[in-house]
């Protein structure tokens, strides 16, 4: 079986990716990039594109039984 990492955002198409490609057999992997820090958001974004984002990326992962990790 191979084995495949997909670049999760907590939106939705990297879920469906995701979904999709557990559904042709593949065992998956989801990751998250750290891409910016968060001081580097305004404060009104700071949330939203952080904790938000990851959390809904882990829950997708979870719900679909992949191991999930972020990566700095």
């Amino acid at each position: 079986m191979k084995t495949l990492l997909i670049a999760m955002s907590g939106g939705v198409d990297s879920s469906v990716a995701a979904l999709l490609t557990k559904e042709q057999g593949f065992h998956c992997h989801g990751v998250m990039m750290k891409l910016f820090s968060p001081a580097d958001l305004s404060p009104s974004a700071r949330e939203s594109q952080t904790e938000a984002s990851t959390d809904a990326a882990r829950a997708v992962a979870k719900r679909l039984g992949m191991p999930f990790a972020e990566v700095d």
